[in-house]
């Protein structure tokens, strides 16, 4: 009898075989052998992905275009580092649809993918060039994320190979799926690679700062009040004096935003907490403390609320936050744009 494991490799290796075939085999092998990781990852390729966190591979970078009515759509780019940091947000969506549907568009022979965005973050990225916009995904991306699918399953049966696990038809005895119970194959679906950067950019923030610790959620509020009054008395200008005087209040929202990201997909959330350090680090810093650093800070957590507005209730209340935030900071953002 033929090895399943090994007509997986085989399958996976053929470029005629098609993915969605490939992943519900997959399925197949994954149940029978209690992996759990990867039927959970096989179910949400299959369906496709809600709130859920998204493997790296789907994670891509797409281009923002402006309508020109002599030249059509056109490609745009941030000229200042506050539309820049907002266009990157933007343009750094993840690929929640199933395989089925980006399989459907390749084969549609479509350029590419168009998002579509929430009314809230459209009517911000049109003000910043005063035309229609669209985020567009080249069809190379899409097809790059499908074919992580399947280097994903080749990957993980020859592992599952090396660790003496190969079975017969459709059966696997009971000592092979006690080897692959003690054995993690989760690393094969790289969808813990957005918490580690995370973590990572965290560390780099803390190590920096050698007589600071700039987290909120501690005993550390009253330290860090001192330093931005510290800050702002050394950079003597209206910016950081502002900022120096309402240092009480701008803790206060911070505070406020962390503890409301807790509601948003862990993604989103981890993005949020990067800027959000991000912005503690530049306004304890006087080198940093500068108006356009300070307003793309802003602008990135403005253009992740406005992609929840639909989808998480308290997506509303948080952009209200951060708008008043950004008073408190001296760099207003015109609030009509969110009403």
């Amino acid at each position: 009898m033929s090895s399943p494991i090994q007509d997986l490799q085989q399958e996976a290796y053929n470029p005629s075989v098609s993915v969605l075939d490939l992943l519900r085999k997959a399925l197949i092998v994954a149940t029978k052998l209690n992996i759990t990781e990867l039927q959970e990852w096989i179910e949400l390729e299959l369906k496709g992905y809600q709130d859920q966190p998204i493997p790296d591979y789907r994670k891509v970078a797409g281009t923002i275009r402006g309508w020109n009515q002599y030249h059509g759509w056109q490609p745009i780019v941030g000229h200042d580092e506050y539309t820049l940091a907002l266009y990157t947000t933007a343009c750094s969506p993840s690929i929640r649809q199933s395989i089925s549907e980006l399989v459907a568009l390749i084969d549609s022979g479509e350029n590419g993918l168009h998002l579509q965005l929430s009314p809230e973050l459209e009517s911000v990225l049109i003000a910043t060039v005063d035309a229609p916009i669209k985020i567009s995904i080249s069809s190379a991306s899409i097809k790059r994320i499908v074919e992580s699918v399947r280097d994903v399953i080749l990957r993980w049966s020859v592992k599952l190979e090396k660790d003496g696990i190969i079975g017969e038809g459709i059966n696997f005895t009971q000592q092979e799926k006690q080897i692959a119970g003690k054995h993690d194959y989760s690393s094969f679906i790289q969808i813990n690679v957005g918490q580690s950067q995370m973590q990572n950019s965290s560390s780099e923030s803390q190590s920096n700062s050698d007589t600071f610790n700039n987290d909120l959620r501690g005993s550390n509020i009253g330290n860090f009040a001192n330093q931005v009054k510290d800050n702002a008395r050394q950079v003597s200008s209206d910016f950081s004096q502002n900022i120096g005087q309402n240092s009480d209040e701008i803790i206060k929202i911070i505070t406020s935003l962390r503890e409301m990201a807790q509601e948003f997909p862990e993604e989103k959330r981890e993005e949020i907490m990067v800027h959000l350090e991000d912005l503690e680090e530049d306004i304890t810093k006087p080198e940093k403390l500068k108006p356009q650093r300070i307003k793309a800070r802003i602008m990135s957590l403005l253009t992740i609320s406005g992609m929840l507005f639909n989808v998480v209730a308290g997506a509303a209340d948080f952009s209200n936050n951060v708008l008043d935030l950004s008073e408190k900071l001296g760099v207003p953002i015109e609030r009509t744009l969110f009403n």
